[in-house]
């Protein structure tokens, strides 16, 4: 595994898949500080994830970030979570196999 930063074809690849809006800041800033994220299987969700960690990053570098990555919804945490296991039961909502006799 590399320990350095993202090289520029990754940057464009992120930008791709986390939007045009985001990536033209993050590419101006790209040339100035060095971002890196790990993930086993690159999902959706994920992909969100290391979004807003670098949208949160920048806000705390420059506070002038804030408004346009505000009006373009990068700062909006997505609040969906794991539903727990119910006892009983093998997951949260799955059931045994049901027999009536």
């Amino acid at each position: 595994m590399r320990s350095r930063g993202l090289t520029l074809l990754e940057v464009l690849i992120a930008i791709a898949i986390i939007g045009v809006a985001f990536g033209v800041l993050v590419l101006s800033q790209a040339l100035n500080y060095r971002v890196s994220a790990r993930a086993r299987a690159l999902s959706e969700l994920k992909a969100e994830a290391i979004r807003l960690a670098i949208a949160r990053a920048l806000v705390q570098l420059n506070e002038d970030y804030r408004r346009p990555l505000k009006e373009h919804k990068l700062l909006t945490r997505d609040a969906r979570e794991v539903e727990r296991k119910k006892y009983g039961k093998p997951k949260a909502r799955k059931s045994f196999q049901f027999s009536k006799r």
